[in-house]
């Protein structure tokens, strides 16, 4: 089991630990109402979260107790005595065994992974990899290059791919991973993984009501494009038919994650010197440097993207 922030641990203390403590004040008769539970506090312990918890209606004591939940589901509670004043020597004499830290990835297995898995998702990337190690957590790897991507290769075997998420910077991203957030291999690019044509297809033939929306969708390979404008004017190319402010909605191929970007010059040319906006990016290296500066700014459209429905 591995239990990855406080929401999952009150989850944990509110249904499994509860139960436990219902049946054994059952069996020995005693009638307490147990009421609301509550994490009090949150620590790291050898590599492991640990969370402090109570629930109203269960027994207190004077020895100064406290009774903790680790993220591997075990239990241990802390005393003002000596030899289980601290998680680790509770945690000994429950258990009869030290407890251990997680197991860490090498630096080379982690920098493989994070470049296989950063590759898949901008296969056209050629460049250098950065690297560096996170105390605790794992290691951070990035593309060198201005708007490339940022991922996290934690010691307990899972991901955090910045692109994925929405988050920038690279504090940011150690303190989601830390907090539970991981990224789904399976959603990386590469074959079987990602958005299919057909999901985009239904995607848009249901937002248009139309039986056929092939023509507005473009295949620019990291991203699914789609043109907005009204059918009157695909259909005959009459600028009076032509809506204005009307911009693509852009669908990552590897997330599902939808855009909904506007003809705000912005969005078009970007801030960059090469005048390269989200909307006429043609690599995912240029889009992510785009979207990056939108965020950077502020951006409704950049920061709230939509989901493709069952990607994610």
């Amino acid at each position: 089991m591995q239990i990855k922030n406080k929401d999952e641990a009150l989850g944990y203390v509110d249904t499994i630990i509860r139960e436990n403590w219902r049946k054994y004040l059952d069996e020995h008769n005693v009638d307490n109402e147990l009421g609301k539970a509550e994490i009090d506090e949150e620590k790291n312990e050898k590599g492991h979260m640990a969370w402090s918890y109570y629930i109203e209606g269960i027994y207190m004591s004077t020895d100064g107790r406290r009774r903790w939940l680790l993220d591997t589901g075990e239990l241990v509670e802390t005393t003002i005595n000596q030899d289980e004043n601290t998680i680790e020597k509770a945690y000994l004499k429950t258990y009869g065994k030290e407890l251990q830290s997680p197991s860490e990835v090498s630096i080379n297995e982690a920098k493989a992974k994070a470049e296989d898995l950063l590759r898949k998702t901008d296969p056209n990337y050629s460049g250098t990899f950065g690297l560096k190690e996170v105390d605790g957590v794992g290691y951070l790897v990035w593309q060198e290059v201005r708007g490339g991507g940022s991922i996290i290769i934690g010691n307990d075997g899972g991901v955090l791919f910045s692109n994925m998420t929405g988050i920038v910077s690279p504090e940011d991203l150690i303190q989601a991973y830390k907090d539970g957030k991981r990224s789904d291999e399976a959603k990386f690019g590469g074959s079987g993984s990602g958005i299919t044509e057909e999901q985009v297809r239904q995607y848009v033939q249901n937002k248009f009501n139309e039986e056929d929306s092939t023509d507005r969708i473009e295949d620019r390979g990291f991203a699914y494009y789609i043109d907005t404008q009204p059918r009157e004017y695909l259909d005959t190319k009459d600028d009076s038919k032509m809506k204005i402010g009307n911009g693509p909605i852009v669908v990552l191929r590897s997330t599902g994650d939808v855009f909904s970007f506007s003809s705000n010059p912005l969005h078009m040319f970007g801030k960059t010197e090469n005048r390269v906006g989200v909307n006429t990016a043609k690599t995912a290296e240029e889009f992510q440097t785009a979207l990056n500066g939108l965020k950077a700014m502020g951006d409704h459209a950049a920061l709230n993207p939509e989901t493709l429905a069952g990607n994610k």
